[in-house]
């Protein structure tokens, strides 16, 4: 047992969170922690952590227990590197290194003597420490941590000040992964991560040998991940032994049975009821007066609603577009004149449901801001057709104004609709009574994204470009959004690392590699990955973009090259290009195998991948300086 839960209670001034909660959580075992935004889940894991009390009830914990709980701003020194930031995690490791080494002096400028063996000792019982407690291999398991979660070789030196929210964020969660408690608590870890780095995680949890605790909306991740799932519902908890999706059927016959057992009691109860009224003060007085204590001492069983009151999406169009709704042609994107992705071309079609995915960085919300107009394309056109109108949903929510109410927000966009229509259309997402007069700036995460989805929705667009739209909300919330976007009869344009909503809502899809290349591919996700692991989609391995030289006439008294010295170089240009692409697939290899979960123990072959993949990093870089010289030769 590493925590346990007997009778909790605990409430904030009139709203009661959790009534008699009893639970435990053992030693290795991966729960699943779901309910509706507002029940309690993040309160639950900081009573968890210590951090708030009970105010009823007993928290136990176990003497050695060491829980590791993943904040949600990352607290990053300055002026350190995201290297140095992370191995703050070995501070202990550390320090024995640099006394080993201090000890490897003395050592050395002690010749012989009492004095020479003892040290010689001591160097001894500190080596030994250092190596069973992973000396060898807690700098390339730090890389193997990083690069899993999306972090490339060149970010390792960049300074860690510098990293943005997500960035952050993900060093946050590397730091928390390597210090391995033996309890995590994990609150939607999967936010700021690709789907490359979701597939990562998922991996590293089923092999994490401790206990862990989860908050996601993601289903296929609590699926992977978890075997129990804590329901939090009506300020009570709820425990299910098994996968999300078992607990999802489960939870529906047990909703079935209760519903039965409530049924099957109000009839007693009614029965009951009309006997005491016609026997209280006839001949069976004493059988109605028995029954009556009967009744008193029952143990009244409670409805349940088929679902609880979840927030109502549904988009209306106010007129159809043209048939053709999006056009890139010979499309560069990026930002001053350094490309991201390069020869985007694509017709989306009014009705279509595109995907547009890819790693981080790999240019989706960029993508997105060029076919929005945001941002001017370094080559290329956008066109767009005709009566387009176009909705956009802003994962960083920044349309919203922090210092209006939640009704003035929509007052915004609707200035002559009345306080009834728009308090009764924001009760459709779940803002009632006092909650419209809420300001923006206080409302969690959850709640910003319904506001956000019920402008969307108020503006009847044709044509909606939704960017991560179901990042902070509830799985119901989730379902629901599904749901009406699956009615929707306009076009979708969506950038998602949800595999669910990918999968469910999009028939095609654009694939951005992450090294400036972008395919198209027809069918859902799953397949999508299924044809890049057998190969038959390659991501194209591009040259560096370098910046594009303006022709200049060769200088005064340049040497003009022959013919045979022209084409001695351009095949030695070509055999650069091929060794380039071969040293890259090499390096990718080397990268995919140091992000092995399974490694995550092997501390020798974690340095021996480390150490190679520098190399072949160092060798890249020295082909590339050698191409980039050819290729200006022969363009003199």
């Amino acid at each position: 047992m590493l925590v346990s839960f007997n009778q909790v209670r605990k409430s904030f001034a009139s709203n009661e969170l959790f009534r008699e909660v009893s639970f435990q959580i053992n030693s290795g075992e991966k729960v699943g922690l779901v309910g509706r935004n507002g029940v309690g889940k993040t309160t639950l894991l900081r009573l968890i952590l210590g951090e708030l009390e009970a105010d009823q009830g007993q928290i136990r914990r176990h003497l050695h227990l060491r829980i590791g709980f993943m904040r949600q701003i990352a607290q990053v020194v300055t002026g350190t590197t995201l290297l140095a930031e992370a191995l703050t995690v070995f501070q202990e490791l550390e320090g024995l290194e640099q006394e080993i080494g201090r000890m490897e002096a003395e050592i050395e400028s002690h010749a012989k003597g009492s004095e020479l063996q003892s040290l010689l000792d001591r160097y001894s019982q500190l080596q030994t420490r250092w190596e069973l407690e992973g000396g060898y291999g807690y700098r390339a398991r730090t890389e193997s941590v990083l690069f899993g979660l999306g972090f490339e070789r060149s970010d390792l030196a960049g300074s860690a000040s510098q990293l943005s929210g997500g960035e952050r964020n993900r060093l946050n969660l590397a730091k928390l992964l390597l210090s391995s408690p033996n309890l995590l608590l994990l609150d939607e870890p999967t936010n700021h991560l690709d789907i490359a780095a979701v597939r990562w995680l998922e991996n590293f949890l089923r092999n994490y040998s401790h206990a862990s605790v989860v908050i996601s909306h993601d289903r296929y991740f609590l699926d992977a991940t978890v075997d129990r799932i804590l329901e939090i519902t009506n300020g009570r908890i709820e425990d299910f032994p098994g996968s999300y999706s078992w607990y999802v059927e489960e939870r529906e016959r047990r909703l079935a049975q209760r519903q039965k057992v409530y049924v099957a009691q109000q009839k007693l109860i009614d029965r009951t009821e009309e006997f005491i009224r016609r026997n209280i003060a006839g001949q069976k007085t004493r059988q109605a007066q028995s029954r009556r204590k009967m009744l008193e001492k029952l143990e009244r069983v409670e409805w349940v609603a088929n679902a609880p009151a979840t927030s109502r999406f549904r988009f209306v169009l106010g007129q159809q577009s043209g048939n053709l709704v999006y056009r890139a042609v010979n499309l560069d994107i990026g930002y001053e004149s350094r490309p991201i992705v390069r020869d985007i071309g694509f017709d989306l079609y009014r009705g279509e449901r595109l995907g547009i995915v890819g790693p981080n960085g790999s240019g989706k919300t960029t993508l997105l801001k060029t076919l929005l107009g945001r941002l001017a394309p370094i080559q290329g056109n956008v066109l767009v057709g005709q009566k387009v109108e176009v909705a956009f949903y802003d994962q960083q929510l920044e349309d919203l104004d922090p210092l209006l109410t939640v009704l003035e927000e929509m007052r915004s966009i609707s200035p002559l609709s009345t306080d009834e229509m728009l308090r009764g259309y924001l009760a459709r997402f779940l803002f009632r009574r006092e909650e419209v007069f809420q300001r923006v700036a206080s409302l969690s995460g959850g709640e910003k994204s319904r506001l956000a989805l019920a402008k969307l929705i108020f503006g009847k667009a044709n044509t909606l470009v939704l960017d991560e739209p179901t990042n902070h909300l509830d799985i119901p919330s989730c379902e629901a959004l599904e749901s009406a976007l699956q009615d929707f009869p306009g076009t979708l344009v969506i950038v998602s690392h949800d595999r669910y909503l990918i999968n469910l809502i999009c028939e095609r899809l654009l694939y951005l590699d992450g090294q400036g290349g972008c395919r198209q591919f027809h069918g859902t996700y799953h397949e999508l990955e299924e044809a890049l692991a057998q190969e038959s989609i390659q991501p194209v391995l591009r040259l560096k973009v370098m910046p594009e030289k303006t022709p200049s006439q060769a200088p005064a008294g340049a040497k003009k090259l022959s013919k045979n010295e022209l084409n001695r170089l351009k095949t030695h240009c070509d055999s650069l290009e091929g060794e380039i692409q071969k040293t890259e697939k090499l390096a990718q290899k080397t990268l995919r195998q140091m992000s092995d979960p399974s490694l995550a123990s092997d501390f020798i072959r974690l340095h021996q991948l480390s150490h190679q993949h520098q190399e072949l990093t160092e060798r890249l870089e020295s082909l590339y300086t050698e191409w980039e010289k050819t290729r200006g030769i022969l363009e003199e």
